[in-house]
């Protein structure tokens, strides 16, 4: 063999071994991808081939993917347009439509995301740095937002909206079972919210620093809002056109509103330590307890 027949060969071997190297490691990482072999479940095959991240689209049938960098998702759909991503190791993200339906849902940083939507609804979820949030829809809207630690979750069974938002260990939670209602719930700093809106009326709620809130209201047009920063607040408006509102802020201060009246107005605060309670068919109670204790109300006003 001469001396450039031989670097020929030589030439031929290398190429044929990196060729085999590559096959080889090919077939590896194809082995640790999602089965992509049937196209009927999975809506583009291409896009699928170890993304970095996990992105799943479905507009007919499951796509179900697993990201490079340790992220999930999965989206179902009988017709309805279903969107799940996730970006960063142990985030988790799920969409699941009926036919008429939208759902999306986004999940990065250890954070778990869940959308469902049924009847024409839409439901958008979105967790990060380890939050957890669910949206669920039938017929109206519903968000979810959580970071830090935080639980959102929000449902919506009217085509009004429910919207719960969460961080920093807070947990909130909305609720909407009507036509045009609205329930909304912010928590933060470890504290922990929940609306409800029963009718077609607003309940709103916010609280942080560990405080506890909730709001419910009933019937058209009542309005309820509650607010506790470190304290503890409850608002109820359970009849029509009846507004309630109770502030509390400072550890071991409470206030609690209700109404039962139509066209009712009460309003109640506490704060540093007091208790106060206020409604439209009882006397008022304000004790301060070194702090402060409002109510101002139908049935009389004290603080």
């Amino acid at each position: 063999m001469t001396l450039n027949n031989r670097t020929v060969f030589i030439a031929s071997i290398t190429c044929l071994l990196s060729i085999a190297a590559w096959q080889s490691n090919a077939g590896a990482a194809l082995a640790s991808c999602p089965d992509v072999s049937d196209s009927s479940s999975i809506e583009n095959p291409a896009s699928s081939m170890c993304p970095k991240h996990a992105k799943c689209v479905s507009t007919n049938g499951l796509v179900d993917i697993d990201g490079a960098d340790g992220s999930t998702c999965d989206a179902v759909s009988t017709g309805g347009k279903a969107s799940a991503s996730a970006n960063g190791k142990g985030s988790d993200a799920s969409a699941n439509v009926d036919d008429v339906s939208t759902a999306t849902s986004h999940a990065k940083s250890d954070g778990d995301s869940s959308a469902r939507a049924t009847l024409g609804g839409d439901a958008n979820a979105t967790a990060t740095t380890s939050g957890s949030a669910s949206a669920d829809a039938a017929e109206g809207k519903a968000t979810a937002k959580a970071s830090g630690d935080g639980s959102a979750s929000s449902s919506n069974t009217g085509s009004g909206s429910a919207t719960a938002t969460a961080g920093s260990d807070g947990s909130a939670s909305a609720e909407n079972i009507s036509t045009t209602g609205t329930a909304k719930a912010t928590a933060s700093d470890d504290g922990s919210a929940s609306s409800e809106s029963d009718g077609n009326c607003h309940a709103t709620t916010n609280a942080k620093q560990g405080g506890s809130a909730s709001s419910s209201c009933e019937d058209a047009g009542s309005n309820a809002t509650a607010e506790a920063v470190q304290g503890s607040a409850d608002a109820e408006a359970l009849t029509n056109a009846c507004k309630v509102q109770a502030t509390a802020k400072g550890i071991g201060s409470s206030a609690t509103a209700q109404c039962n009246l139509n066209g009712s107005v009460v309003t109640v605060t506490a704060t540093g330590g007091g208790e106060a309670e206020g409604s439209d068919f009882a006397s008022p109670m304000c004790k301060p307890n070194g702090g402060t204790a409002k109510v101002r109300s139908p049935e009389g006003n004290c603080g």
